[in-house]
């Protein structure tokens, strides 16, 4: 099996879910697992490093795995807008291209986009001290199928071990057995060929020229195994082909534009500057140490606004770790306690108290002042 090459030529362990989905552990160990629920895909393990744990909630659908591509997130369960600081700094949420990164000062960087391509990332020093679906991180890909109790075993109860028991999740069916994946062989041939997941591995095609850095044989399998689940959809050709693209710029490969007219689009940049100029950040520094990614580029004279390209004068308000649209009026604090309104980059706030037939509470994503209700059941209860 080819090893994932590119972790030696970065400075952190890099684990790779995608597709329908497939993982590419730390140790560069390839599997596919179609649980529904919820998993631990890395957390620390076994030393005195700094805690983290991430966490996927799949589809109930067996073999459909969707992500989409988010630019308002949910925080403590209220919708916020990138960029997002956290914790005096500790944790940053910023959007860069097709993608959102979380990202922390001990250096786990997580990243996913609209691709169905999630990237975990953890500093050298976590050698050895990782588990979850991406592995222990300790050079061995052979004993990567370890279970929460050290078990090691087959990729489909390695999966099912890591998965997060919950309240909300009471009945948990994992996708096994022929219904998962049958694919005809002439099938699989079709979309072996270069017209399809091919186009991956031909040495003289647009991803050549990174080869000699990733190999793409693994996401060539991962490819066709996703085209056979959706009947050879091109949007998910597109998708798989993507996957690749991103990694290759991962490890600092620019690749030639793979893209054309009636296949996979033409509408963006596929070099864009990692450091794009942003509400928060106008200027685009000339020492950008992020990788370049492809995205749709602002006009001159335009910088983005959560994912919108607007006028320097139509930036919104960075107040208190979080980013606000112009015009945006939110009601903040535990207890609703003020009303604050960004104009024109700047957040103006009042004194806000709640009336006495409301409660402040979060609904929809949205803190504010809620009509207190009443219900009525039973013989009757109330």
């Amino acid at each position: 099996m080819p090893k994932h090459t590119h972790v030696n030529k970065q400075e952190k362990g890099i684990c790779v879910i995608h597709g329908d989905p497939h993982y590419i552990t730390f140790d560069g160990k390839t599997h596919h697992f179609q649980g529904p629920c919820t998993y631990v895909l890395s957390q620390q393990c076994g030393s005195e490093l700094t805690n983290y744990r991430v966490e996927v909630t799949r589809s109930t659908v067996c073999n459909t795995i969707r992500f989409l591509h988010v630019v308002v997130l949910q925080v403590n369960g209220i919708f916020k807008t990138t960029p997002i600081s956290l914790i005096n700094g500790a944790v940053f949420v910023y959007t860069l291209g097709f993608s959102v990164f979380v990202s922390t000062d001990f250096g786990l960087e997580v990243s996913y986009n609209a691709d169905a391509l999630v990237t975990i990332k953890v500093p050298y020093r976590y050698q050895g001290a990782t588990c979850g679906l991406c592995g222990n991180f300790n050079n061995d890909p052979d004993d990567d199928f370890q279970t929460p109790e050290g078990d090691i075993v087959s990729s489909l109860d390695f999966g099912k071990s890591w998965q997060v028991l919950s309240a909300d999740e009471p009945e948990c069916a994992v996708c096994e057995g022929p219904d998962c994946y049958d694919c005809p062989e002439d099938k699989k041939a079709l979309f072996r060929n270069s017209d399809h997941c091919g186009i991956l591995q031909d040495t003289s095609g647009p991803f050549a020229a990174c080869h000699h850095v990733l190999s793409p044989e693994t996401f060539v399998e991962s490819c066709v195994y996703d085209l056979c689940l959706e009947g050879g959809q091109q949007n998910i050709l597109c998708q798989a082909l993507n996957v690749y693209a991103s990694e290759c710029q991962n490890v600092g490969v620019q690749l030639q534009n793979w893209r054309r007219p009636g296949f996979c689009g033409i509408h963006f940049e596929s070099q864009s500057t990692g450091c794009p100029a942003t509400c928060v950040k106008p200027e685009i520094p000339d020492d950008c140490a992020r990788a370049s990614v492809e995205s749709c580029a602002c006009n001159e004279g335009y910088v983005l606004s959560g994912a919108d390209c607007v006028p320097v004068h139509e930036c919104g308000c960075n107040f208190e770790g979080f980013y606000y649209h112009s015009g945006k009026t939110v009601i903040l604090d535990q207890d609703c306690s003020r009303i604050c309104d960004c104009i024109s980059g700047n957040m103006t706030c009042h004194s806000h108290v709640c009336e006495s037939h409301e409660e402040c509470k979060v609904f929809n994503g949205e803190r504010g002042c809620y009509a207190r209700t009443c219900s009525v059941s039973g013989d009757p209860l109330y």
